[in-house]
């Protein structure tokens, strides 16, 4: 859990920094995917005005889990991070 805090408050100051610096941020999109439980927990924003058809992730067929960022700014830039987590999907039973 402290990896996903982590990497989610790097992403959001990524985010910040791209916001403030480029422009514009058109899409923003932050995905935790927990491939045991297969679901995922996603945040997602769009500017409507700019963007109006709702942009859908699925990830149900990813066999790792991982945290994915995606950015879209003014001008077609777009800013993707994502990281793999180290997730044991084994018998935990005793």
């Amino acid at each position: 859990m402290l990896v996903l805090s982590a990497l989610t408050l790097s992403m959001i100051v990524c985010a910040a920094a791209v916001w403030f610096d480029v422009g514009r941020v058109d899409l923003f999109h932050l995905t935790y995917f927990d491939s045991c439980a297969i679901r995922a927990h996603q945040w997602h924003w769009q500017d409507a005005r700019r963007h109006p058809q709702v942009f859908r992730y699925d990830f149900s067929l990813s066999p790792v889990s991982f945290v994915l960022v995606e950015i879209w700014v003014r001008e077609g830039k777009v800013f993707k991070f994502s990281q793999s987590l180290p997730i044991d999907c084994g018998n935990t039973n005793a």
